[in-house]
């Protein structure tokens, strides 16, 4: 058991250091489909090692059955997913939060603070509306079509969910 969770944690850990070498040395400009494929690919990796090496190449006294070596496959698997949606999150605030980007500009400085107006002018409300429209439109949110942007089935399907939920929440319609 202990051996499929070291290769998920390796696999993971491989996937981590590749993504942060190649974003660190390279100016990506799908920076979040690259994020994807590098974990896809560390995914399929682990599917493989998943697959080749035996359940107990640590522990070879012990035998494992059927049922527990499918649980722990899948186990494997969901812990990886798990890691990556973890690490996706942290990965779209530090990319894509307002919030985060005004910390960071007035930590810059800290002894003497800034206006309102000081901070607005880090940012671009073109740019983050362009920005955000492009990712819905390559993930297939919305579409644009004679110049209007309208959602797609997903697009509506997530629009309902979201709104129910920031409905139920008492979440104000602000992003």
């Amino acid at each position: 058991m202990l051996e499929r969770i070291l290769i998920t944690l390796s696999c993971f850990l491989l996937a981590t250091i590749t993504f942060f070498l190649i974003f660190h040395y390279t100016e990506v400009q799908f920076r979040a489909q690259s994020m994807e494929i590098i974990f896809v690919i560390y995914f399929v990796v682990l599917i493989i090692l998943l697959i080749i090496l035996p359940q107990n190449f640590l522990s070879k006294d012990i035998n494992y059955s059927k049922v527990l070596n499918i649980t722990t496959f899948v186990n494997a698997i969901v812990l990886y997913l798990l890691l990556f949606f973890v690490y996706a999150n942290i990965y779209f605030v530090a990319d894509r939060s307002i919030s985060i980007r005004t910390m960071i500009e007035l930590d810059r400085k800290p002894q003497i603070g800034m206006t309102k107006k000081e901070l607005y002018q880090y940012y671009n409300g073109d740019m983050i509306m362009e920005r955000r429209l492009d990712h819905l439109v390559y993930g297939k949110f919305v579409q644009l079509d004679n110049d209007k942007y309208i959602n797609t089935k997903t697009g509506t399907i997530c629009a309902k969910v979201f709104s129910f939920l920031k409905k139920f929440l008492n979440l104000s319609q602000g992003g």
